[in-house]
């Protein structure tokens, strides 16, 4: 089994924890909120974030919840799970509480048939396309019955298209490529929504649903934000990558790699890399 701490290439300070928590804010906006609109959300009482990192969902679906349902805070409970605490919240309210768990490693007993709802976002750089179905069946283990996992994450199949020039304009194609190659050498899911929803299925979840998000038709304001995220999240990923690979040359040339990917997004009235969300949802049996 492979080990997720290995594997994941970015930093757990607190200059990535600011860039988590602006992203979880470009997120929630791309992929229409916080919870998927198939969800009941009036049933929800106990929740999970697996792969919680900063806590910013499971603090922010809290307050969503609160607001929805006025009256009842005091029947619901929020956890969060991850590999590693370094970013974990310094306070929270008393109904949220975090843990250490790593995903493709079954959960205590104690947790098992707790939650009306898990939440999982970007694991793609993490765990092994060959180890989702590990992952999703840990999952349903802490599910209530008729609970639901909703799994965000990154459809990257399009930036290798020939219907775009993302591999080969020269501006852009040095994160690309080297984003691919990283999905490539590590056995990443190149299309992770698709990957978890066949094994969504296969573990036995029903009303599977796999929404697909596409960020280029979504009008100005949300382009330029779209712009932004794909940025710095290459620009992160891709730092890490070859300061550890020891690649010296090219850390040098990030900044102007960078300057290059920002005049590819400004050309012809502004353009974003192919890159998609997708927001999986499955539901466990009653």
């Amino acid at each position: 089994m492979g080990d997720a701490s290995e594997i994941y290439p970015l930093a757990r300070d607190s200059t990535e924890s600011s860039r988590l928590n602006e992203q979880h804010n470009f997120i929630v906006q791309a992929v229409d909120g916080l919870f998927d609109s198939s969800l009941p959300l009036e049933n929800i009482s106990a929740v999970a974030d697996v792969g919680t990192g900063t806590g910013i969902w499971l603090l922010q679906a809290r307050d969503f919840l609160d607001s929805k349902f006025p009256g009842t805070e005091e029947n619901r409970t929020f956890h969060g799970f991850d590999i590693s605490s370094e970013q974990f919240p310094q306070s929270t309210p008393d109904n949220v509480s975090f843990s250490l768990h790593n995903v493709l490693k079954p959960f205590p007993p104690e947790y098992h048939g707790k939650y009306d709802l898990v939440y999982v976002r970007l694991l793609v750089a993490a765990v092994p396309e060959s180890e989702y179905e590990i992952a999703v069946r840990n999952l349903v283990e802490i599910l209530k019955p008729g609970g639901y996992i909703q799994w965000t994450d990154i459809n990257s199949a399009f930036l290798s298209s020939p219907t775009n020039d993302n591999l080969t304009d020269p501006r852009c194609s040095f994160f690309v490529s080297t984003w691919l190659d990283f999905l490539k050498t590590q056995s990443l899911a190149i299309d992770a929504p698709a990957s978890l929803a066949e094994s969504f299925k296969r573990v036995g979840l029903s009303d599977v649903r796999n929404i697909g998000y596409a960020q280029h038709d979504r009008g100005e304001r949300f382009k330029i934000r779209a712009q932004k995220w794909q940025a710095q999240s290459l620009e992160a990923v891709v730092r890490r990558l070859v300061s550890r690979n020891g690649e010296a040359d090219v850390k040098r040339n990030i900044n102007e790699e960078i300057k290059n990917l920002w005049e590819y997004f400004g050309e012809d009235g502004g353009r974003v890399l192919a890159l998609r969300l997708g927001v999986v949802v499955g539901r466990k049996a009653a």
